[in-house]
């Protein structure tokens, strides 16, 4: 677990804009309620939406086509991630993160 004293859920997406528009509200009602809720997507160009900061997102860009190259360098980020974080669950939000 991260070094709050509550539990750190990671939700993880592969596009910022499922976070922003369809994982947010669910991440902050959660957040309201004690959790620390982090995010894990592909990071725009320009980086992160400022409305996911208090998310503390992470770049972890998993390809959306198959490419086992990129699938694996992504897989090898996540485990970095989770190595890291030591989050209590990680939410699997959409196929291309699911699949590895």
């Amino acid at each position: 677990m991260s070094e709050s004293s509550s539990p750190t859920v990671l939700h993880l997406s592969a596009v910022e804009f499922t976070a922003i528009n369809l994982l947010k509200p669910q991440l902050e009602a959660l957040q309201e309620r004690g959790f620390d809720m982090r995010l894990g997507c592909k990071r725009e160009p320009n980086g992160f939406d400022q409305s996911l900061e208090q998310f503390h997102p992470v770049n972890v860009d998993f390809p959306r086509r198959l490419d086992p190259m990129a699938t694996l360098q992504a897989s090898r980020r996540l485990i970095k991630v989770l190595n890291d974080m030591r989050p209590a669950a990680v939410h699997l939000r959409t196929p291309a993160v699911a699949m590895p």
